[in-house]
């Protein structure tokens, strides 16, 4: 689909869509020869590899990518399951990952606005809970247990299964998104159902599946459905967060309710229920009134007190985390970043020119790139005579936020041509080498050398994530040329100002929502990459750090402001004694 452009792209897409569900209609009227089968279209895990789950990946600025993506993989829920027998199910996957960017591109194909909106056009839908394996290296652990290694495959695959409560996100998650009428649930091979388990899936299945009602006001999170029967009526209510939770819900009438797993009784108040959930439940309620309509007018979420503050603790701490990065700290990577340390062996201690026959690397004298001509300082030069000059530096783990910012200070010698350059960065990622770069010189694409100190950046924010391997900063020369470089300094948590302003912006809307109340809107937003971005990146020690400098930026504002107004007041009196 990403090949067709222009005009004719919209007219592509629905003639392709138009296509497959032709296809999928033929082979459902074929199932439907047999008496009450029905045809299940399951797109799997179409959305969590290669090009698509790209595009699911945390973006701070930008447009959200994930429009119509369905569609784009022709496939249009509505006309698949235009015969009667068709149901579309929606995949939700749960992966166990190290990898926070990959979590939460899974996460946002999970519960992406946009693609449950397409996946509800479908007259009939479904939920298909997936388990990603995951590869574990036992190598080292077969020695000492009790199996011959030849009945072990090396990697071994798992599955791992959550456990608790937790077990229940992807249900729960899966139906606040996507109303469905049959679940199929692949951790059913992997993990024996506990009472808590079996009792979520019980209700489920007591639940009438069609002609579900939605009710206003009740946050996503809290999937609330309502199915009017002949001679009852059935709420559907769960609880997709990690905190216990009320709700409230006002009917059109007064009722008494049964849940049909506890068999506990409730009865309205006012025309009001109250309906108690743990973290990750699931409740149906059967409803029995005097009056035909009982349908659920509105309905609100509440917390203990202690939830709340808490996440409102959770807000304020987030807030400090995210000053950090309007002055982010150095990290303390490089060895000799400065080139200040003296020589070994005749060489830059800290870096090595990888092939000594292409490239020179010495130690100069050269004025500071931040003091000036004052100070006695060392940089060094670097010269290529062939075709390619690598220097790079002491190897160091990836740092844990996935991103990496190189501020480094260049100049040219005096009449010397521009130097075909890049900054650069390698590693392995996987099995295949890593390697990110910014142009410098005459290299294509890069910014222009003077004889004077200018600053160079290279930012990257698509690190590999495996702590057992090793990055390097590099500097290669891809030619004949000459360069002087000092005052290295490396950053993992440099944002740009369009990022800062959306992540203000993100915060600011939190903080108004909890004014507002909507603390349920709150919470769900703190499961989020940014925050847990932040959380995880941004160490206390650092938050602490920046919140005290506020502290104390905040009294000499409000000293300055005193002591304005006092100077205000004496001249209001003085020229007060001339009137």
């Amino acid at each position: 689909a990403a090949a067709v452009e222009g005009e004719l792209r919209s007219a592509w897409l629905a003639w392709r869509a138009e296509q497959i569900a032709m296809l999928h209609q033929g082979v459902a009227r074929i199932v439907a020869a047999q008496e009450g089968w029905n045809y299940y279209i399951m797109p799997t895990t179409l959305m969590f590899a290669g090009s698509v789950a790209e595009r699911m990946r945390p973006a701070v600025a930008g447009q959200a990518r994930d429009q119509a993506i369905l569609y784009e993989l022709g496939l249009d829920p509505a006309a698949l399951t235009r015969p009667k027998n068709a149901v579309f199910v929606a995949p939700r996957l749960h992966a166990v990952t190290e990898n926070d960017i990959d979590a939460a591109a899974i996460a946002t194909a999970n519960q992406s606005a946009s693609m449950s909106a397409w996946e509800r056009r479908a007259l009939r839908r479904g939920l298909v809970l997936l388990e990603q394996p995951k590869q574990v290296d036992i190598t080292a652990v077969i020695p000492h247990g009790p199996f011959d290694a030849s009945e072990l495959s090396v990697p071994s695959v798992v599955h791992a299964v959550s456990g608790g409560a937790k077990r229940q996100e992807s249900l729960l998650l899966g139906l606040a998104t996507a109303d469905a009428e049959v679940v199929f649930d692949q951790s059913l091979r992997w993990a024996e159902l506990t009472m808590s388990d079996a009792a979520v899936r019980q209700a489920f299945l007591s639940f009438p599946v069609r002609n579900l009602q939605p009710v206003e006001g009740v946050p996503d999170d809290f999937p609330v459905r309502f199915v009017q029967g002949n001679e009852a009526a059935w709420l559907l209510v769960g609880n997709a967060s990690r905190m216990a939770a009320q709700v409230d819900l006002s009917l059109a009438a007064a009722a008494t309710g049964v849940d049909v797993v506890t068999e506990q009784t409730l009865s309205t108040v006012d025309n009001q229920l109250e309906i108690e959930l743990m973290p990750w439940s699931l409740r149906v309620i059967r409803l029995a009134g005097s009056g035909t309509d009982m349908r659920p007018l509105s309905g609100i979420v509440h917390f203990e007190e202690d939830a709340v503050r808490s996440i409102e603790e959770s807000v304020a701490d987030l807030r400090q985390r995210q000053a950090v990065l309007e002055t982010p700290p150095q990290i303390p990577v490089l060895d000799n970043p400065g080139f200040d340390l003296p020589s070994l062996g005749g060489g830059v201690t800290g870096w090595e020119v990888v092939e000594a026959a292409g490239g020179l690397l010495e130690l100069i004298d050269a004025p500071s790139p931040a003091v000036g001509d004052g100070e006695k300082n060392q940089a060094i030069r670097m010269t290529s005579v062939g075709d390619l000059a690598t220097v790079r530096s002491n190897p160091f783990q990836p740092p844990q936020t996935g991103r990496l910012s190189v501020a480094v200070w260049l100049r040219l010698p005096p009449s010397v041509p521009q130097p075909p350059l890049r900054i650069a960065v390698e590693g392995v990622q996987g099995s295949e080498q890593y390697y990110r770069f910014a142009p410098v010189g005459a290299a294509a694409g890069g910014r222009p050398l003077q004889e004077g100190w200018n600053r160079f950046v290279l930012q990257v924010t698509d690190l590999p994530s495996d702590p057992n391997e090793s990055l390097r900063l590099r500097f290669d020369m891809l030619g004949p040329g000459v360069v002087e470089i000092d005052e290295i300094e490396v950053y993992d948590l440099v944002f740009n100002q369009e990022q800062q302003n959306q992540l203000h912006v993100l915060l600011n809307e939190m903080e108004s929502e909890l004014a507002d109340g909507s603390t349920a809107k709150v919470l769900s937003r703190l499961e989020g990459y940014w925050p847990r971005f932040l959380q995880a990146a941004v160490s206390d020690e650092q938050a602490e750090r920046v919140a005290k400098r506020i502290a104390r930026r905040e009294e000499r504002r409000v000293k300055a402001e005193e002591e304005a107004t006092e100077d205000e007041g004496f001249f209001d009196r003085a020229r007060s004694w001339w009137r």
